[in-house]
């Protein structure tokens, strides 16, 4: 099979109309993104934020896994959703470590310096006492640790979520490593869809799923595994 093109998966994208879930506590994780979303460090849309949460009212999830947590701001409301389904956890990957930020990216990148430089120490601790104030580090099963390491306390998962780096070798990594443990008819957030360096890596995604989803004007998908 020829790989998938970026400009086939945008065609398939704009051709696509957004399926999304609105369930009975659409209210509840309303209020809560309104409250709470401003103050999670990341880069999450409130967009995001709800269909994440819609999502898990819909599928009552019990093993959830978020790659790459950084401030918590996806991570969070997951875990309410979680919480509100009393029931299911989400473990959260992320070493929070410079180091492993730039791994794979030259310092030549635009990313590398502002990677190298931000205080991830305080990124986490910030995260873990948001977690702790809202009562929700129940719900969460932190792994401070890479993926590579982190998988193999993992079994099977209902719901996945790829955010870690978006550099091609992470991208790559992650997909080996954690789709595979993907449930058949199990789902996959994806982001940074639009860079050119996740295009190699989500490649066997496209191959082996279904798009459901479409946010962010296309730069998330939600996908099922077939």
């Amino acid at each position: 099979m020829k790989p998938m093109t970026l400009s086939i998966l945008f065609f398939c994208i704009l051709s696509y109309l957004p399926f999304g879930f609105t369930g009975k506590k659409t209210a509840q994780y309303e209020r809560f993104i309104a409250q709470h979303h401003h103050t999670f460090p990341g880069w999450c849309s409130k967009e995001k934020a709800l269909a994440m949460m819609e999502l898990i009212d819909k599928l009552e999830p019990l093993t959830c896994v978020e790659i790459g947590v950084f401030g918590g701001a996806s991570l969070l409301p997951t875990a309410y959703a979680l919480e509100l389904n009393h029931k299911g956890i989400v473990f959260a990957v992320d070493p929070w470590n410079n180091d492993e930020c730039v791994k794979y990216i030259t310092p030549q990148s635009p990313d590398y310096s502002w990677w190298k430089q931000v205080n991830l120490k305080e990124v986490y601790s910030k995260f873990a006492s948001k977690a702790k104030s809202l009562n929700l580090l129940h719900r969460c099963l932190i792994l401070k640790e890479t993926t590579t390491i982190a998988f193999s306390r993992i079994g099977t998962i209902d719901l996945l979520h790829i955010d870690g780096n978006h550099d091609e070798q992470s991208v790559i990594n992650d997909v080996s490593l954690f789709f595979p443990k993907v449930r058949k008819s199990g789902y996959i957030w994806i982001n940074a869809v639009k860079r050119q360096s996740t295009e190699k890596g989500y490649q066997e995604l496209f191959k082996n799923c279904k798009i459901i989803q479409s946010v962010d004007n296309g730069n998330c998908l939600l996908l099922q595994k077939l």
